[in-house]
């Protein structure tokens, strides 16, 4: 599991994505602890990401709908960005 310094680095890297739209979501495991609410994701489908940051062990990403999505990084600590 990642630590607060690895998830730190993680936001900051994930800087980049400010200020551009979600065009798609994809879910690509099925192994979660909790289900992943595909319907609510969908909210920001067309909507530009505001801002980034990190409480605890957590990435938050606030977008211009007044929605959040928070993520655990869990134990392999990765996010994949994608064209």
């Amino acid at each position: 599991m990642p630590e607060l310094p690895e998830v730190e680095t993680t936001v900051k890297s994930l800087n980049i994505l400010k200020n551009k739209k979600v065009i798609n979501v994809d879910i690509h495991t099925k192994k979660l602890r909790y289900l992943v609410p595909y319907v609510d994701l969908k909210n920001i489908i067309n909507y530009k990401i505001k801002s980034l940051r990190r409480i605890a062990k957590y990435v938050i990403i606030d977008f211009e709908n007044f929605t959040s999505a928070i993520i655990h990084l869990g134990m392999s600590g990765r996010l994949k960005i994608v064209k």
